[in-house]
């Protein structure tokens, strides 16, 4: 304990202490003669000394000691790369870490822990190598967290990062020693491998496609490898690259042009290196949706009239269409027929048609056409149309007259249905139509009273009468598509709509009936893909992909991955302006067979794209079964640790002891600033107060 002035003697000090001096001798010789007056005395001078020091302000400054006692943290690497090391085995290597545990508990206190992806705390490792990645990120930040009660902590790991944090970082200003035993040779195992396959998610039949294959080698030096690419057993593209060691990255670019519509899958194989660990990553497959590069459509008209021309606006604002338009004039058609059997259609639209009897022949020529060339039908009544010529037409759509129950000079009011909120192409339609209290349609002239005769049909407009005659009916069977519109006055419909909100519903909606018909759109308007079809666990997925839609502001892309029904992980996608395409990452989940669902939502409305993925067991650690000296020598050398190999291991015997903190803690307070002196002042007034009251002095 040691003894502070603040301040120090000055005269008024001297004159206070010689003049109570000088009153306190003349008192004691005066009652010297009185025992009693000795004590009251003694008090007094005692009150007089405590208040005399505190005019010096003295500061008391005291010092303590206390013994912590430290422990040591023993990260043991549970990576499936730990297993595959030829010197050390995975049998010998869980036998020398129990032994080093075992004599380390001896000697000190000790906590054990095993990471791959993350760190947990065990009794005993078990050491069964096979933790999917190599964190040493989330080790070193738990040694930061508990470094106030370490001696030092002891890494055994390869050094093998594979995701996490740059330990560089995270050693800076580390206040005790981190030692490292390095596990594994420094050769590294052979492997070259797919890493991804950047290719658009749709393309146009007949134009060129770009496909960018990135490739790694690993292990060897400089080697020339072949890399094709094949759609189904056909060859597409051939060649021969060459890659360096030591995980280097190169990419190799294919240029071919798609034949096929629809989905296509093409396949990437990269030939084989001798003793190479993993093969498995020396192929991939990627898929293509291939869009027709344009749709022929056929409008084969029995009598223009007003129909016509807004049947043809609307087909030739849709995208990629080429038209066909055929007008009956007699008994022939302009242009003639010949040129319409020899083309194939997407969709063939009958228009006010047919305004006579239609030959058998002809049915049969049609049906035969229909049939091989997989061409969807639409039906729009007309003014002209001869209903009981129409009867030739009914085979090919599924339905049967109903007499004629509506008079046809009579207007009927137009309503959708409820089955438009349930088909998925006309989800954004259906949501419009939910958000208006009123649609006001003028009334409409019954054309062809009709109804279906499958159960796979839908009636998504009737009119309104007490037994609801369909206005527009779809259906489909098997590969074929057909729609048919019922009333005669669809002109009359669409100009008295022009300059209302309702013209874009109606029209809009006929034209998504079009899409639909030709395949063009509805359940094909997202293209989202993932970089392979098969992934290793803890690889990175990436989903990439568009909306044939442009994206508004709002738009947002999530991807969900599930399995047995069951979401498991969820990614936000993000718009990527320089591609323009939605992109999202994730890590691949434990082997099994996964599905993905891209949800795309815009507007309160979602459109949804769903594939299938395989996750294989873990070969992204295999890739690198190899002593990573260097990054394990620098976080010893940046903590003041050391860094050992396996074979040097019982080196660490002599550095692993018991070791204790000693803190020194400091405190100090003030002489006047003490509640004990202010206590013991009080009892000093107090008893030289009842010493005074008992002798009868004032």
């Amino acid at each position: 304990m040691t003894v502070r002035w603040l301040h120090g003697t000055d005269f008024w000090f001297w004159m206070i202490l010689v003049l109570v001096s000088g009153a306190l001798i003349w008192g004691f010789r005066k009652g010297r003669r009185m025992p009693w007056f000795s004590w009251l005395l003694t008090l007094r001078i005692l009150i007089f000394g405590s208040l005399l020091i505190g005019l010096f302000q003295p500061r008391i400054r005291t010092r303590q000691i206390s013994i912590t006692p430290l422990k040591w943290n023993i990260y043991v690497d549970n990576s499936i790369s730990m297993g595959y090391h030829q010197n050390p085995s995975l049998v010998s290597l869980r036998n020398g870490v129990q032994d080093l545990l075992h004599t380390w508990e001896k000697t000190t206190s000790i906590d054990i822990y095993q990471f791959s992806r993350d760190v947990k705390q065990i009794d005993t490792p078990g050491l069964e190598a096979d933790g999917s990645a190599t964190d040493l990120g989330k080790v070193l930040r738990h040694i930061r967290s508990e470094s106030n009660e370490l001696a030092g902590a002891i890494i055994i790991t390869d050094g093998q990062i594979t995701q996490g944090e740059d330990p560089a970082d995270l050693v800076r200003d580390l206040s005790i020693p981190v030692f490292t035993l390095g596990v594994g040779d420094s050769s590294t195992m052979v492997d070259v491998a797919i890493k991804s396959i950047d290719v658009p998610t749709v393309a146009v039949k007949g134009e060129p496609v770009d496909a960018g294959v990135i490739l790694s080698n690993t292990g060897t030096g400089e080697n020339r490898l072949n890399v094709s690419l094949y759609s189904r057993t056909k060859m597409l593209g051939s060649r021969f690259v060459s890659l360096s060691g030591g995980g280097a990255q190169t990419q190799v670019k294919f240029r071919f042009t798609p034949e096929a519509i629809g989905p296509s899958t093409y396949r990437v194989q990269v030939s084989t290196l001798p003793d190479e660990v993993n093969i498995e990553n020396n192929r991939q497959s990627f898929d293509i949706t291939v869009l027709k590069d344009r749709y022929n459509v056929a409008v084969i008209t029995g009598s223009p009239g007003f129909n016509t021309g807004v049947i043809k606006a609307l087909l030739t604002e849709l995208p990629r269409v080429h038209l066909d338009h055929y007008v009956q004039i007699g008994n022939e058609f302009r242009p003639p027929l010949k040129s319409f059997w020899e083309t194939p259609y997407e969709l063939i639209v009958f228009e006010n048609f047919p305004t006579e009897p239609l030959p058998r022949t002809w049915q049969r020529i049609l049906a035969r056409k229909i049939v091989a060339q997989h061409s969807s039908l639409a039906w729009f009544g007309g003014p002209d149309m001869d209903q009981e010529a129409a009867r030739g037409l009914y085979p090919f759509f599924y339905i049967q007259s109903m007499g004629d129950v509506l008079e046809e000079s009579s207007d009927y009011a137009l309503s959708f249905t409820d089955w438009i909120q349930s088909l998925s192409f006309l989800a954004s339609f259906s949501k419009q139509v939910d958000l208006r209290t009123a649609v006001n349609f003028p009334p409409v002239h019954p054309g062809l009273q009709i109804e279906g005769t499958r159960n796979d049909q839908w009636v998504l407009a009737e009119l309104a009468s007490t037994l609801s005659i369909p206005a527009l009916l779809i259906g489909e069977k098997e590969a074929l598509r057909y729609a048919v519109w019922t009333p005669r006055d669809l002109a009359a419909l669409h100009y008295k709509l022009i300059g209302s909100p309702d013209q874009a519903i109606v029209d809009g909606f006929i034209q998504k009936i079009f899409s639909w018909l030709m395949k063009t759109s509805g359940d094909n308007d997202m293209y989202f893909r993932l970089n392979k079809t098969s992934f290793q666990q803890g690889e990175l997925i990436s989903v990439m992909g568009n909306r044939i839609a442009p994206a508004g502001p709002d738009a947002r892309a999530l991807v969900h991955i599930s399995k047995d029904g069951v979401v498991i992980n969820t990614a936000e996608m993000e718009y990527q302006a320089e591609k323009d395409r939605w992109e999202g990452e994730l890590y691949a989940p434990s082997p099994g067979r996964y599905f993905y669902e891209v949800v795309f939502q815009e507007g309160g409305e979602e459109s949804r794209e769903t594939g299938e993925f395989r996750v294989q067991e873990s070969q992204v650690e295999l890739n690198q079964v190899v002593l990573n000296a260097d990054v394990l020598k620098s976080i010893s050398k940046k903590t003041n640790g050391t860094f050992y190999l396996w074979k040097n291991k019982t080196k660490l015997n002599d550095v692993v002891e018991d070791e204790q903190r000693k803190e020194i803690k400091h405190s100090e307070w003030g002489y006047m600033e003490h509640p004990w002196v202010w206590t013991v002042i009080i009892l000093f007034f107090a008893g030289e107060w009842i010493l005074r009251r008992t002798l009868g002095l004032p």
